[in-house]
């Protein structure tokens, strides 16, 4: 059974760059454990609602696709059901693209298996924000 979830930026408003731009760090593993352990904690309480009302509450953008979307839930609860309750998620890569993305990569922990959550940053005039995310239970491809 494969479990894929990808909500997609369908836009992302560009910011004219400076001409000599000063670099920009990517957020620290803090903006994201902040962000998503809300969310896993509300999962693994069985309250799947919630979780991505956590979520997304700082990511406008995100929260309107997430609050279009019947199917999303459905597929978080799917995978619950499949593999059992959550137990723990642990944050294992961090990647960088440049100084403008940034993609953190969540392993968690079921009953009977484990899968990937990966979480997309972006950052915008106003500051990092979440833009989207994925999961999935294909760990065969993990190691590619």
């Amino acid at each position: 059974m494969r479990h894929m979830i990808l909500i997609a930026a369908l836009a992302v408003c560009a910011v004219p760059a400076a001409a000599h731009a000063q670099p920009v760090s990517v957020p620290s593993s803090g903006l994201s454990d902040a962000i998503v352990e809300p969310f896993f904690q509300a999962l693994k309480q069985g309250d799947v609602a919630l979780g991505l009302k956590r979520l997304t509450q700082d990511a406008p953008r995100l929260a309107a696709r997430v609050a279009e979307s019947d199917e999303l839930p459905k597929q978080i609860e799917g995978a619950i059901r499949s593999y059992g309750a959550i137990q723990s998620w642990e944050q294992i890569e961090t990647v960088p693209l440049g100084t403008m993305l940034r993609r953190d990569t969540w392993l968690v922990q079921h009953r009977d298996f484990v899968t990937r959550w990966r979480f997309i940053y972006v950052r915008t005039a106003a500051g990092w924000t979440l833009t989207s995310f994925v999961f999935d239970d294909q760990a065969p491809s993990w190691f590619d």
